[in-house]
């Protein structure tokens, strides 16, 4: 697993900017018995044919499905209402209700007069313009398949079980860590934090095919 930016600024004021600036993971630890799992990732850059480390960073996973204690946290889709101005016009701006004034022995009287609906600024705001769905409800109901406009606005943790299948490799036969899940890759990038920014401001993933 490596990301890459071509022209790293760092967000630390006195420390300038550096051409080719690399993340890699350089240590794995799965701890089975203890369903734990950690990934360290190391920042640098190559100068004079010597690697440079510019930051380190370690995240952890830890617990099971079910498990009290565990790094999981939910990750929420919003997923905007294709319906909401066909919703909001269909909110009545007048009513009709019995005239309290109505007498059947008047001639002319009137049984139902018309009012601006008391209750159109609720009804309004009940109407929502997004919905916000956990992630993997959503996924699990549309047969994996994401919709076509979201955003993701709570990225959320993986727990060790769900960790070992975003990540491949970290193992004698394979020990590199390889992604190839999407979302997984997006997770990375929102989720790890170097020189205290987000990696995913400046920081691409390097195709290792």
């Amino acid at each position: 697993m490596k990301l890459r930016s071509i022209n790293y600024i760092s967000p630390i004021a006195t420390e300038g900017s550096f051409e080719e600036v690399f993340i890699e993971e350089t240590e794995v630890l799965i701890k089975k018995n203890k369903k734990y799992m950690s990934i360290t990732f190391e920042m640098y850059c190559i100068r004079n044919e010597e690697r440079i480390v510019l930051d380190e960073r370690v995240i952890a996973f830890y617990g099971m499905a079910g498990d009290s204690i565990t790094s999981n946290k939910l990750a929420v889709l919003s997923i905007p209402n294709e319906n909401y101005d066909t919703e909001l016009e269909a909110v009545p701006l007048t009513i009709e209700v019995e005239n309290p004034d109505f007498d059947l022995e008047i001639v002319g009287s009137i049984e139902y007069i018309t009012i601006d609906n008391p209750n159109y600024e609720s009804q309004v705001a009940s109407i929502k313009r997004v919905s916000h769905t956990p992630l993997l409800e959503y996924l699990y109901s549309h047969e994996g398949i994401f919709p076509e406009i979201y955003d993701i606005v709570q990225w959320g943790y993986p727990n060790f079980q769900d960790a070992l299948q975003y990540f491949d490799g970290g193992d004698k036969v394979n020990p590199n860590i390889t992604i190839s899940n999407p979302f997984a890759k997006e997770w990375v990038k929102n989720n790890v934090v170097m020189k205290g920014e987000l990696i995913g401001n400046q920081f691409e993933f390097v195709n290792e095919d």
